[in-house]
């Protein structure tokens, strides 16, 4: 199977998102809570490109530390985002083809450390271990190839800072209704089960404009892959009307076709105005 980042950050959110709202509930809000997650994210990308930048376990361990500061208070979640922070390192490393790097080792030795052994015939999965060293039933399970259907992954460099400038622009060109709130637009660029997003996003400009939206996401670099993009749109996105966004692959025939009646939306260039910032 195919493993891009996407699916990587799938898995490590699936872990991650129960441990972070464990932590925070009881004196945050859900938005607080989802911009946490969020930071986490970012935190986690940074950390990985510091010690891919002096790739020792000195740097790993000094990342490590930084990425779970949040969480020293209480060990158990201290320990648990450790896991997950190292199983993220350690399959990004499979993703980009690493497995040689010394660093690699020096992951894989971490996680061995915590009674972590990854299956040799599927990297990214990882199972729990009794003090006796036997399995007691993987935490990773089959999520890589599940049927559920998980939202956009945003691919931007700074993930928290992207998402929360595109939701206030989307609403400041009134391109989404002021009721759409904020919990449910980052995570629909954040790799949740779209069947827990509560809410939708109501966009009031035409369908046409949205389709052209999510294409222009997909260009070079892509701010989300192109997997079950519209089959996401339709289950994340609903129209003034409050009826799903459907029939997007239609939608883009007649933006970019071939027939004598395919053309851009009037207004596209506030979206490429709005995109242009993500990209610079």
């Amino acid at each position: 199977m195919s493993v891009n980042k996407t699916q990587l950050w799938i898995t490590t959110q699936r872990e991650t998102a129960p441990i972070i709202e464990a932590f925070y509930r009881d004196n945050y809000s859900e938005q607080a809570i989802m911009q946490f997650k969020l930071k986490y994210r970012q935190s986690c990308d940074r950390a990985f490109d510091n010690v891919m930048s002096n790739p020792k376990l000195e740097t790993l361990e000094v990342q490590l530390s930084i990425v779970c500061s949040p969480y020293i208070d209480n060990e158990e979640s201290r320990l648990a985002m450790a896991v997950a922070t190292l199983k993220f390192f350690r399959n990004r490393l499979t993703v980009e083809s690493k497995q040689s790097d010394d660093i690699f080792n020096v992951v894989y030795k971490k996680l061995e450390d915590l009674n972590i052994f990854p299956d040799e015939n599927a990297v990214l999965q990882a199972w729990e271990v009794d003090e006796n060293g036997k399995r007691i039933g993987h935490i990773e399970s089959d999520i890589l190839g599940s049927s559920y259907l998980c939202s956009y992954v945003w691919l931007g460099n700074n993930v928290t800072d992207d998402l929360n400038k595109l939701f206030v622009a989307l609403k400041n060109n009134n391109l989404i209704a002021d009721d759409t709130d904020s919990v449910s637009f980052l995570s629909a660029f954040n790799g949740v089960e779209i069947s827990t997003i509560e809410n939708k996003i109501k966009w009031i400009a035409s369908k046409k404009l949205c389709v052209y939206f999510i294409n222009q996401l997909l260009q070079e670099p892509k701010l989300i892959e192109e997997k079950n993009m519209w089959s996401k749109l339709e289950n994340l996105f609903i129209d003034k009307e409050e009826k799903p966004m459907d029939r997007g692959a239609q939608e883009k025939q007649k933006i970019f076709g071939y027939s004598k009646e395919a053309r851009l939306p009037s207004n596209f260039m506030i979206i490429n105005t709005i995109l242009k910032g993500f990209r610079d």
